[in-house]
């Protein structure tokens, strides 16, 4: 290869030191213009000769290099030992597929650069000849054909690269941007770069030492003057020096009479708890945890403003209380740094550790006079946090009561059963021909001992949350089972079939189809006394799956019922591989007013489609007698709602069976 030419101007004579010199000397092919290589070699000398910092050096080479060499895209990474992180540098348009690679490179390089036993290289290729990784899948979905990689080196060890990328990937041979050339170019960037990281590892190496000797220095002093009196330990934690809970409430005693006189002076409460920290002590023993927790005080203390408090109050949680801010935003920035300096690696002896961490905040409104209840509600949003992606929660009144309250019936829910809480109630089903009940649909109630009659739709979700929702199902049907039992002891009452709701849940539950048949076995239950309404999505959730369980049932003797239908996504072809009796039209599409002709034209849609696939059509929620008669006219043969019944107990029930329903056929009068 040909040397370069010399650089023009006033010191444009005289050599450049290190590996400029060796750019001068070994050349990069003529190939390059004068321009390229006067800016190429103004680089160099900027970073030989300018003392930055190994993170701005890396920032400096890759936009000098993207503007030299043509690269449009720079993504820099660098662990001295003492700091780490990342940057981006690109002269391309920002647009979503490069704010995904710049995503994707955070999390790891286009390729890999470590190879065990050989020291890492300068790399230049196609993108495409590279293994498939999220990063290179990214740069191609982002345009980006050609690739260079730059190790950097301190010691022999790797500290840093960059990874460059282009739009048009580098030729085999010949053009301007020849491989050999350019990886010329890189190599001598790369070792430049390397002595930048050497001078900076000395230089913290340097400040280091005379942070010790400063120490010792400070220590031999304090040994020859008399010591403050110890903190006491009951207002302040006696290892990382933060104030502790005594000092904590006095504080925020403080700041609500602060705003009880002045509304303005608004203040929050940021509680952060750490996590994790008993795998820690397994691992480390209690002290090692114990340890973690005093730097992370220490952490939070040096990044806190001076007029906020910093309390370690547990173990494993730092409280702050945010003075004189203006709104949320500001405590939610607090907190976010707050979450940062936490998740931040702790230097370790093996391994970093690293923390996570949950947190609640709460601002100090008018409805707090307490301390203690701040603080409770700002411990409420953390535990809340933890079920959030963010891991960060604003306490809110009526989201943490509807919650407790959940919780509440949740635990109640699992004594009910035993206590015998749950009972039944029947809602018929008409015949719009002749008043005739054509069937039952079966509705769970629960009588609580201290709510009373508690609705539905406030616990059947909470239940359809748990475990508990199968013994739930099953114990309706063994209901179901007895009281049909029951009437089929009358030799005069014939019987209609009886409905009862089973969610998705339930029908993939290994145990369910055994647990059903047992039951229908153990009462003496066979054809199609019993049918099941499942929603329409549940049962197109996985289709094939619900269809071979469908299979099963019918071979039970039991009926299946598509329930809601037309508020799912049924295709013609899904549902007609169904083994299903019913379809029931969802009481969404039965409009109080007839003027809604769209939702009445769904209506009429399902029971054409009914007719189509031969079965049965079941309307649900008719309230009025309009309702009744519109229904009928469209070829509706069945249907339930207040109109002709609400659910009623058992005793009710056998009486409509007995009697049905006298059903009045003329037209409206207008």
């Amino acid at each position: 290869m040909r040397d370069l030419e010399q650089p023009t101007g006033t010191d444009g004579s005289q050599e450049a030191h290190g590996n400029s010199t060796r750019l001068v000397h070994v050349g990069l092919n003529p190939e390059f213009t004068p321009w390229q290589r006067r800016e190429l070699n103004k680089l160099l000398i900027d970073l030989a000769a300018g003392g930055e910092q190994l993170p701005e050096a890396l920032r400096i080479a890759m936009a000098g290099v993207c503007e030299a060499m043509g690269w449009e895209v720079a993504f820099a990474r660098w662990d001295d030992g003492s700091e780490s992180g990342s940057a981006w540098h690109s002269t391309l348009a920002a647009t979503k597929p490069l704010a995904a690679l710049r995503s994707a490179l955070d999390r790891g390089p286009v390729t890999g650069w470590k190879e065990d036993g050989k020291a890492p290289e300068t790399r230049l290729e196609p993108l495409i000849a590279l293994p498939q990784t999220r990063a290179r899948e990214a740069a191609q979905n982002a345009g980006l054909a050609g690739y260079a990689l730059m190790p950097i080196l301190a010691a022999g060890k790797p500290v840093a690269l960059i990874e460059l990328l282009s739009t048009t990937a580098p030729p085999r041979m010949g053009g301007l941007q020849r491989p050999t050339e350019i990886r010329d170019g890189l190599e001598v960037l790369a070792g430049t770069l390397s002595l930048v990281a050497t001078g900076s590892r000395m230089r913290a190496a340097v400040r280091k030492a005379a942070g010790v000797a400063r120490q010792n220095l400070a220590a031999m002093e304090a040994a020859r003057t008399p010591q403050p009196p110890p903190l006491d330990e009951n207002l302040y934690d006696a290892r990382t020096g933060l104030p502790g809970e005594a000092i904590l409430l006095d504080r925020l005693r403080q700041a609500i009479r602060r705003r009880q006189r002045s509304p303005r002076d608004q203040f929050a409460v940021v509680v952060a708890e750490v996590q994790g920290l008993d795998r820690l002590e397994g691992r480390g023993g209690p002290r090692s945890a114990a340890d973690v927790m005093v730097a992370a005080g220490r952490r939070l203390a040096g990044n806190t403003r001076p007029a906020d408090t910093t309390a370690l109050t547990r173990p494993d949680r730092f409280v702050l209380i945010v003075e004189s801010i203006k709104n949320l935003d500001v405590a939610m920035g607090v907190a976010d740094r707050v979450q940062k300096e936490l998740r931040r690696p702790f230097p370790a002896a093996h391994n970093d550790i690293r923390l996570d961490v949950r947190i609640g905040i709460v601002l100090g409104g008018p409805a707090y006079d307490d301390p203690d209840a701040l603080l409770a509600d700002a411990a409420a949003a953390a535990a809340r946090a933890g079920e959030s992606r963010e891991r960060i929660q604003v306490f809110d009144r009526a989201v943490e009561e509807n919650h407790l309250q959940r919780e509440r019936l949740r635990a109640d829910l699992t004594a009910a059963l035993e206590r015998r809480e749950f009972y039944l109630e029947y809602q018929p089903i008409v015949s719009l021909q002749d008043g005739r009940i054509t069937g039952l649909e079966t509705f769970i109630r629960w009588r609580h001992p201290e709510l009373g009659v508690v609705p539905p739709d406030q616990f059947i979700p909470v239940a359809t949350e748990s475990p508990l929702i199968h013994d739930l199902g099953l114990w309706v049907l063994e209901q179901v089972c007895d009281q049909i039992n029951r009437w089929r002891g009358q030799n005069s009452l014939r019987l209609p079939p009886i409905g009862m709701n089973v969610n998705g849940r339930q029908i993939f539950h290994e145990a369910f189809l055994p647990r059903v048949r047992e039951i229908l076995e153990r009462h003496g239950i066979q054809g199609r006394q019993v049918r099941f309404d499942i929603g329409e999505g549940e049962l197109m959730g996985d289709a094939e799956k619900a269809a071979g369980v469908l299979d099963r049932l019918q071979g039970m003797g039991i009926d299946v019922a598509i329930d809601d239908f037309g508020t799912g996504f049924s295709s013609l072809s899904l549902l007609h591989s169904l083994p299903v009796r019913a379809l029931k039209i969802d009481r969404s599409f039965i409009s109080h007013r007839r003027e809604k002709l769209r939702k009445w034209g769904v209506a009429r849609t399902i029971v054409e489609l009914a007719k189509i696939l031969e079965v049965e059509v079941i309307a649900e929620g008719i309230e009025t007698r309009e309702q009744f008669l519109a229904l009928r006219a469209a070829g509706c043969t069945q249907a339930q709602g207040y109109h002709f019944s609400g659910p009623v107990g058992a005793t009710k029930a056998e009486e409509l069976i007995r009697d049905g329903y006298p059903l009045d056929l003329e037209a409206p009068q207008h």
